[in-house]
């Protein structure tokens, strides 16, 4: 299940996700993504996920399919990405993510650093 998080600050759109994440859930997700893509400015993303208990293969080939098809319009748009878990399987795929697409700063935080994600994104990107 995804919903979205409202956080008080339009720079950052803001989803917990939990559960098993199915093609109707990808679906909200990505619509949601594009509705902010097609909007003027920079964001950045903050993603809560707690306990994903897993991910349908069909979801997992559209993610890659669409990621692609919108690179470069994310890498001219997302900053940053916060991503809140303690799934330790997530941390090595930001790992992998970051070598592949350095154009967006991604960091993982555990649970209990919710607080320092929201200050890390607030905080202004650093040019390299």
């Amino acid at each position: 299940m995804i919903e979205q998080i409202e956080l008080g600050n339009g720079d950052v759109l803001g989803f917990k996700i939990t559960g098993h994440l199915d093609k109707e859930s990808f679906d909200y997700l990505y619509g949601l993504l594009e509705k902010r893509l097609q909007q003027p400015g920079h964001f950045n993303l903050y993603l809560e996920i707690p306990m994903l208990e897993g991910i349908d293969f069909e979801v997992m080939g559209e993610s890659i399919k669409q990621t692609f098809k919108d690179l470069v319009t994310y890498l001219f748009k997302v900053d940053k990405i916060a991503i809140v878990t303690n799934e330790s399987w997530l941390k090595y795929t930001v790992k992998i993510e970051n070598a592949l697409i350095p154009g967006i700063e991604e960091k993982v935080f555990a649970d209990s650093d919710k607080a320092a994600a929201l200050i890390w994104l607030a905080e202004p990107v650093v040019s390299g």
